[in-house]
């Protein structure tokens, strides 16, 4: 148990309800203004199998960011139960940096120009935050700049910003060739169970830029692999991103620990090791 579109469900963290930490009534997401609506008789049916089942199974929850863990911890649903945190890896070999002149050309970024990477399965989720990333932007005022976006849906940007969205991407040599040609990847995320693409951009040798929120502090270590800014506020998110897109004047400390982050503790084999001393320490207690 502990995917991670399981634990948001049971959590209710998607929409910011905090009732699961009682139960489940009121739902926003339903427009619910019972408190026995359908979240509540679910929420029933959920806890009856849940407690069941960790009597007899010795269930552990495994959550992939200590944020994850922290509010699944608050659940009614998972009180007593343990919650572990062990992060998703990736594999190294195929997310690594990688040569871009050939990619540049080919989307016709030219020599020199600084490149901002923003990537969404869809810009218009507003957990994901490109309207906010979308004003920072336009608040830099500088011309050698090109925003690439990938995801289902093409963002709209502020007028006059260089602009190219390549679309949706599923073949990982691909994306690691854009990541890797990134100056810099902003993550505007105000939620994240994880961030799995930050830990792929981090592979590729491109620091990062990210709200303090849900599972990103975990991986954003600042000066080190990339740069936190306040959740949610667009000065915050300009000033750490100035740097890295050759602002003039702009302040900010970068490190060049990314990739190393990521071999020491992101790798498909250290999830593997992890996952394999939990199952060791659950049969040692039967």
């Amino acid at each position: 148990m502990g995917s991670r579109s399981e634990l948001l469900d049971k959590t209710n963290t998607s929409c910011g309800g905090r009732n699961f930490e009682q139960s489940c009534s009121f739902c926003s997401q339903l427009n619910s203004s019972r408190e026995n609506d359908p979240s509540f008789r679910s929420w029933k049916r959920k806890r009856v199998a849940y407690r069941k089942k960790a009597r007899r199974d010795h269930v552990h929850v495994v959550a992939p960011s200590e944020w994850l863990a922290r509010e699944a911890e608050q659940s009614a649903l998972f009180s007593g139960v343990p919650i572990n945190c062990i992060p998703h890896g990736l594999d190294h070999t195929l997310f690594r940096p990688r040569d871009v002149q050939h990619e540049r050309r080919k989307i016709s970024i030219p020599e020199g120009q600084k490149v901002a990477l923003f990537v969404a399965h869809s810009s218009t989720d507003p957990r994901k935050g490109f309207g906010i990333l979308s004003e920072a932007l336009a608040r830099l005022q500088f011309d050698d700049v090109t925003l690439i976006s990938i995801g289902r849906n093409a963002p709209t940007v502020p007028e006059g910003l260089s602009h190219v969205h390549v679309g949706y991407v599923d073949e990982d040599q691909r994306l690691s060739v854009l990541y890797s040609m990134a100056d810099v990847f902003i993550i505007p995320s105000l939620q994240e169970a994880f961030g799995q693409t930050v830990i792929e951009a981090m592979a590729c040798g491109t620091p990062v830029v990210g709200f303090d929120a849900g599972g990103i502090p975990n991986m954003v270590r600042p000066g080190e692999t990339g740069w936190l800014a306040e959740t949610g506020n667009v000065r915050s998110l300009v000033k750490p991103s100035s740097p890295r897109l050759g602002v003039t004047g702009s302040e900010g400390a970068w490190g060049g620990g990314a990739g190393k982050v990521v071999e020491e503790e992101y790798t498909l084999e250290r999830q593997a090791q992890q996952y394999k001393a939990l199952y060791e320490s659950i049969l040692e207690q039967q």
